[in-house]
């Protein structure tokens, strides 16, 4: 059993969070007092090399933190700290916590297309998570109580630290990804419920595993075997709704179509080929 002081020891033990396996890449440069990092452009047009790093200004302003948080979608720890838009462009101080995590992970023309995620957030892709704006789906049958279709997110509300006493943040976690809850992103076998509790913060598991929220669900998840990676990209599909992003690992095309078209909310048609059976152009 912790006494007070340990527990408060853990709360801010910064340093104990950068030694988990899965962390942001920080290396502390005695020779660089930048705040937020300048204009939150300058770093990120050089593109990114393979000995990347950041640094604690790179997303906090030191001069500026506060507990309180100006908005649901603005930590205070990150007040005053400059951001960019979904297109890469310097828009002044971050109004939201995305444009933070985009001078890494959003558009830049020198760095790998799979690190820009603004991309699938992208309010005009097919669907997305909704992260900076509000989702665009009417049907959505598994959330939560307290959760709407109208709900936004941010990106800590997935990532960040797994032991949920110690130092809130996206610094580090010992799940891959610096995620807050396991995701599983193997396939086959699927491994338990448990393993896709990242999920399960925001939606009722029943539902998600069941067919009462979602057709075939229990034949895909539950009896075929497939996780949710398998189907699904958790930040947004540009093509297909229902964040709809398939593995191309398990799941082959059908007459060349690889696509789930929506027909009506909870209907469909499916031109795949998977779990052993040709799709085709079979509604549901």
């Amino acid at each position: 059993m912790q006494d007070d002081s340990t527990e408060v020891l853990s709360r801010y033990n910064l340093q104990e969070v950068f030694e988990k396996p899965f962390i942001h890449p920080i290396r502390i440069n005695p020779n660089v007092t930048q705040i937020g990092y300048g204009s939150g452009a300058s770093r990120w047009q050089g593109g990114f090399s393979e000995d990347r790093s950041v640094r604690c200004g790179d997303c906090h302003n030191p001069h500026a933190v506060q507990a309180e948080e100006p908005s649901p979608f603005l930590p205070g720890a990150l007040m005053f700290v400059k951001g960019v838009d979904a297109m890469g462009f310097t828009n002044g101080n971050a109004e939201f916590e995305f444009q933070v995590c985009y001078k890494c992970h959003g558009y830049n023309q020198n760095a790998e297309p799979s690190s820009d995620v603004a991309r699938l957030f992208a309010t005009s892709n097919r669907s997305f998570h909704p992260v900076e704006g509000p989702g665009n789906s009417a049907y959505v049958p598994s959330l939560k109580e307290g959760w709407s279709e109208q709900s936004m997110i941010t990106c800590t509300d997935c990532h960040g630290n797994d032991d949920v006493a110690g130092v809130a943040g996206p610094h580090g976690s010992n799940i891959p990804h610096i995620l807050k809850k396991p995701y599983a992103d193997s396939t086959i076998p699927y491994a338990a419920p448990e393993e896709s509790e990242l999920c399960f913060q925001c939606h009722v598991e029943q539902k998600i595993l069941q067919d009462n929220g979602f057709k075939f669900h229990n034949l895909h998840i539950q009896q075929a075997g497939f996780a949710c990676s398998a189907c699904h990209n958790p930040h947004g599909s540009q093509e297909m709704p229902g964040l709809i992003d398939l593995d191309r690992s398990y799941i082959e095309p059908t007459n060349g179509r690889k696509i789930v078209e929506a027909d009506a909310p909870g209907h469909g048609t499916c031109y795949l080929s998977c779990h052993g059976k040709n799709h085709n152009g079979q509604s549901y």
